[in-house]
């Protein structure tokens, strides 16, 4: 699997494994789009690794998943 030069979408980027691999794989030369539901984590996390892009949502609620269905759109429409 290669893992470098690749759009990665982490969900959890705010904490724990989620936040080491989006550090990680960031560092490696990914585009990471971290997702998290604490924006001032994300926040931290953008500028610790600028390039970063962030997107505050929940994946448990309904309205969240809709609005991240439309930015995984225009994300590929990149």
């Amino acid at each position: 699997m290669n893992l470098t030069q690749q759009t990665i979408l982490i969900t959890g980027a705010t904490s724990g494994i989620g936040l080491h691999l989006a550090g990680r794989l960031h560092q490696m030369g990914n585009q990471v789009i971290a997702c998290g539901r604490n924006q001032q984590q994300l926040d931290q996390l953008a500028a610790e690794h600028a390039g970063i892009s962030t997107y505050l949502g929940d994946i448990t609620t309904n309205s969240s998943v809709r609005s991240w269905r439309i930015g995984q759109r225009l994300i590929i429409q990149r």
